[in-house]
This record gives C-alpha cells, sequence and structure tokens, in this order.
C-alpha cells in the first residue's frame, strides 16, 4: 500500500485530472476546449469519432473536474473549467527533478 502523499495535505489533488488526461482522445479534446466553448457536433466531426465515443470521454473529463457543460435546446457544449484548471496546473507546477546529488540505497559505505 502506498504511504500518505505529502501533498495529500492540499485541498486538490490532481490525480484524477492526470488519470483523466491520460488518454489521447481526451487529451486532444482538452487541447480543442483549450481555444472555446465546443458544441459536442463539433467535436465529434474535429476527431472523425463517433458521438457516444466523444461524449463518454468528455463525461470523464467532466467526472475529473476539467471540464463543464451547457445545454442548449437539443446540444450540449463543453468548455474547460477555468478555475479546476488553473488549480490542476498550480498543483503540478512544482514538480521538477530535484537538483541535488541523491545518495544511494543503501550507502556504499555500507555493501
Amino acid at each position: 500500500m502506498l504511504k500518505e502523499r505529502t501533498s495529500a495535505a492540499r485541498e486538490y489533488d490532481p490525480v484524477p485530472v492526470l488519470k483523466a488526461l491520460a488518454h489521447p482522445l481526451r487529451f486532444g479534446l482538452v487541447e480543442a476546449l483549450a481555444s472555446g466553448e465546443k458544441c459536442v457536433c463539433d467535436l465529434v466531426e474535429s476527431f472523425d469519432a463517433s458521438q457516444p465515443l466523444v461524449s463518454h470521454h468528455l463525461a470523464i473529463l467532466k467526472k475529473a473536474g476539467l471540464v463543464h457543460d451547457r445545454h442548449d435546446a437539443t446540444w450540449v457544449y463543453y468548455s474547460l473549467d477555468p478555475d479546476k484548471w488553473t488549480a490542476f496546473q498550480n498543483s503540478v507546477s512544482n514538480l521538477r527533478p530535484s537538483e541535488t546529488p541523491t545518495t544511494p540505497c543503501p550507502p556504499e559505505d555500507e555493501l
């Protein structure tokens, strides 16, 4: 079992978003929505994918908190949730490789 992450104390957990972005179609949908709100029909055409498939992946992105939808008659429009996207960006912005050298495990003098 994994130990509790030190980041667990933060209010925002980026793991669901990272999982949602791990699929190529979902990542592409997020890229498309970065330029503004899109109707599902436009996304279907852009990705040459079926409407049920695109809607399924949009539902996963919505559950992860990255997008929200707006209904207008029979059409559904999706857009990125700017607050959730900013929270995600902030949560991963501090991830950088360490510049300090690591010690071998176990230390070489104990071998």
